[in-house]
């Protein structure tokens, strides 16, 4: 194979014009003799999500991490749906807009990890090649800008200033265009930006969790410890990728949905909880003003009937009275 291009690929080609068509790429099998010295030469360029591990192993290994890493997106995103079904058919039920929303950003999340993972080049724009250099960071922004509306929306009144509202809308704007324009602008501008605005829209979420925590302590301290456990988590991965520390691809795969696997979970516990929550406390406000008004309703056919027997010894006094005066003249 000396002087020979074994495997090419480009920017341009549709995702089932690649050879192969597979997730990862990889070169036909070719064979090293032994105590044999080749020199292989790798000349590819990365951009945005589309980053690219290189490995030489054999072949029948390379199949078995085929194989595992096939099982593994299976259950990830057999796991993820299942969740967001569930999201979806509790907002419907229970009439809740906040946990459609999440519902709505937690599907635009999973679509960020499918363009990561290469299942959006293979499945939602086989045929858009160029696009999928933009689609990671686009989701990206439009998941932040729909958490940004989120806390705004679900944030209780009473704990959101008119300023922070505000402020809230001018972020997830902020977001909105940064999505729409990200085939304009340059890739390290967007990475830094998206960095910056995920820190923001998480610790965002920690204080809109941390509103509802203030109303009932043990109701949502799962769901607490939960965010506890991966805001921290979520910051230090987007710090080092920020600050260009190369992080093992695994640690990224798996960090990546292990994290967002524990915020749906997280989210929908705390949401579930607190719709529940403020169902209860609608029925007992409901069932104590049902039994102030029975109360009252008592009070008052009591005073009724005080009213009635009081007239009655009245009259029966001044009829006493006018006999008494009418015996004595006489």
């Amino acid at each position: 194979y000396s002087d020979a291009v074994i495997f090419a690929t480009g920017d341009h080609q549709g995702f089932f014009e690649r050879r192969p068509a597979g997730l990862i790429l990889h070169t036909p099998p070719f064979a090293i003799l032994p105590d044999a010295s080749t020199e292989l030469l790798l000349d590819y360029t990365t951009r945005g999500s589309t980053y690219m591990p290189t490995s030489l192993v054999e072949p029948d290994v390379f199949v078995r991490q085929q194989h595992s890493e096939a099982l593994q997106s299976a259950f990830f995103y057999t796991a993820s749906g299942a969740l967001l079904v569930v999201f979806v058919m509790l907002g419907i039920a229970l009439k809740d807009l906040s946990m459609l929303l999440y519902a709505g950003m937690f599907c635009v999340g999973l679509l960020f990890i499918a363009a990561n993972d290469g299942y959006g080049f293979q499945y939602l724009w086989p045929n858009s090649p160029l696009w999928n250099q933009y689609a990671g960071l686009c989701l990206i922004f439009l998941a932040i800008c729909m958490s940004f509306l989120i806390a705004r929306h679900a944030t209780a009144p009473q704990n959101l200033s008119l300023a922070g509202g505000r402020l809230l809308l001018l972020l997830a704007v902020v977001s909105g265009a940064l999505a729409l324009l990200c085939a304009q602008l340059p890739f390290s501008l967007l990475i830094d930006a998206a960095g910056v605005l995920l820190v923001i829209a998480y610790l965002v979420q920690v204080y809109t969790v941390g509103t509802w925590v203030r109303q009932s302590f043990r109701r949502y301290l799962g769901s607490f410890v939960g965010i506890v456990v991966v805001v921290p988590c979520v910051i230090v991965l987007i710090l080092l990728s920020t600050l260009g520390v190369d992080l093992p691809y695994l640690v990224l795969d798996h960090a990546t949905r292990a994290v967002y696997l524990v915020s749906v979970i997280s989210t929908l516990a705390a949401l579930t909880l607190n719709v529940t929550g403020l169902r209860q406390d609608y029925e007992e406000t409901l069932e104590n003003s049902l039994l102030a008004a029975e109360r009252d309703a008592t009070l008052s056919r009591a005073l009724l009937e005080s009213e009635q027997n009081y007239n009655q010894a009245r009259e029966m006094a001044f009829r006493y009275k006018q006999r008494l005066a009418s015996n004595s003249h006489d």
